[in-house]
């Protein structure tokens, strides 16, 4: 393991007026910020809360908790913090399948190449040496929740999510299970996310979030999607009415699954 060095004292040189609220395209997003010194911290809090839903934590062990029980989209830490450093709380988080998924930024005064290398093995999405450019700081969670949101078009696009070619493969693995244990229990009309987070072993809040978060679909919305695409490939194989097709893939009423179908296809059962 790379022995890094002690952060050293610095400057950040804050600019004295705050970033122009129109500098920044709005994006929806919850950020947390996790840094120790209270000036870069508010600076960062005052500036981000422009355009964003932002959080705030003075040390790792903090920035640890917050992360889990808030499930923000992106985390901007420090790197040498007391009780965690900000290259464990990016291991901590990417091991666990309930924040895998978050993004993490780390700004630092540890410049060296090594430093750099290191954050961004331990899980960063990026890392930004103090002093920082607030405007490149913005751009740089922007090109994050961008590139979220491809994901989440290609899901909606692909009427399949299991196509998404995820970064994480924790968050690879954990889509590949949850598809196929709506797949084993689509044609049951009783299943549910009550059921899905019990075969998964997570809380109903963890799962909602990770697969919201990944997908861009509730729960509900991923079950309905999975029985659908079933539904599709039952007509292709012209073995089946659309009635019994519905009953085979957990749609209690017919029509209703008509109009879902027809929504979600842009045709209609019976055209099939």
């Amino acid at each position: 393991m790379l022995k890094h060095k002690e952060e050293p004292s610095v400057s950040i040189d804050l600019p004295t007026d705050d970033l122009p609220a129109n500098d920044v395209q709005p994006m929806h997003a919850t950020i947390l910020v996790v840094d120790d010194d209270d000036v870069v911290r508010e600076y960062l809090v005052r500036n981000l809360s422009q355009t964003f839903d932002v959080l705030d934590a003075a040390d790792g062990g903090e920035g640890l908790d917050m992360a889990r029980e808030n499930n923000p989209d992106i985390v901007i830490s420090d790197v040498m913090m007391p009780v965690m450093t900000g290259y464990e709380l990016c291991h901590r988080l990417r091991e666990s399948v309930e924040t895998s998924h978050i993004a993490i930024i780390l700004v630092s005064a540890l410049t060296e190449r090594e430093n750099i290398i290191y954050g961004l093995e331990a899980g960063a999405d990026d890392y930004l040496t103090k002093p920082f450019d607030m405007a490149i700081l913005l751009t740089r969670i922007q090109t994050i929740l961008k590139r979220r949101q491809t994901y989440r078009d290609s899901a909606a696009s692909a009427n399949y999510v299991s196509r998404i070619d995820y970064k994480s493969q924790i968050d690879r693995e954990f889509m590949d299970r949850t598809m196929d244990i709506i797949k084993q229990r689509s044609s049951n009309s009783d299943f549910s996310i009550n059921d899905l987070c019990i075969e998964l072993g997570m809380s109903r809040s963890s799962v909602y979030n990770k697969i919201k978060t990944l997908t861009g679909k509730g729960p509900n919305e991923i079950i309905k999607v999975v029985r659908l695409n079933n539904a599709r490939e039952l007509l292709l194989s012209h073995g089946y009415n659309v009635g019994e097709v519905a009953f085979m893939v957990g749609f209690s009423d017919p029509k209703y699954f008509s109009t879902c179908f027809k929504k979600q296809f842009g045709v209609s059962p019976n055209k099939i």
